[in-house]
């Protein structure tokens, strides 16, 4: 099948950045007598930014409210993700594999917009992407469709022409629960998530790319 449009998940799928996010995660409980164990991690990855701070936080009982909590975390990781970051292999390969056919490209991410977009540029990407989305710009984050939805209200395209590619649970969730269809790269720091509920399971993006050339 001929894409009209793809739509990329970002964290641990265009980049490996589980292991800085728990990194930050670990150095902000440090300083206050706290330790975050991969496991409670693991409860958070995918999800919306807020989920993943009111989880933490209440499992640690950190001394911080919310909303400072939120800021900390995000202006922490989004300066080590910049000055760390690498595309996961295979990346390249598929973005100019799409670029050649003219294929649109979006990014919809749960993460906050100014990260999504530092990270972009600090990879020399963003030239690739015409729209950018965030649950930030709707109502509810991933697992729900809305960035989704609207992510292909900014591409001007309907759902049958589009792609997701995702790598958690929780995106697969939202990409379905928009009718779309849905490739998964399933994020290797999520060993026991449900992927199934993808239309097809990859174990790598050139993966991705050699089937979307054969399409």
């Amino acid at each position: 099948m001929k894409w009209s449009a793809v739509i990329f998940d970002m964290d641990g799928l265009m980049i490996d950045s589980e292991s800085i996010a728990l990194e930050v995660w670990r150095a902000l409980a440090a300083e206050h007598g706290r330790e975050v164990s991969e496991q409670l991690y693991r409860q958070v990855i995918g999800e919306e930014p807020i989920f993943g701070v009111r989880v933490i936080r209440k499992a640690l009982n950190l001394p911080l409210g919310e909303e400072e909590l939120l800021q900390e975390y995000w202006e922490r990781r989004t300066e080590m993700m910049c000055r760390k970051v690498e595309p996961a292999p295979g990346l390249l390969e598929l973005l100019d594999l799409l670029k050649r056919g003219s294929v649109s490209m979006a990014v919809a991410s749960n993460s906050p917009c100014a990260y999504v977009e530092s990270v972009l540029k600090a990879l020399s990407l963003e030239e690739y992407f015409i729209c950018i989305r965030s649950s930030e710009d709707v109502r509810q984050g991933k697992p729900a469709p809305d960035i989704y939805r609207s992510t292909l209200e900014c591409l001007g395209i309907e759902d049958g022409g589009a792609l997701v590619l995702e790598d958690s649970p929780a995106g697969i969730a939202a990409a379905k629960a928009a009718s779309l269809t849905c490739y998964a790269v399933p994020n290797g720091d999520i060993p026991d998530g449900d992927f199934s509920a993808a239309d097809r399971i990859f174990d790598s993006l050139h993966a991705v790319a050699a089937a979307i050339t054969l399409d």
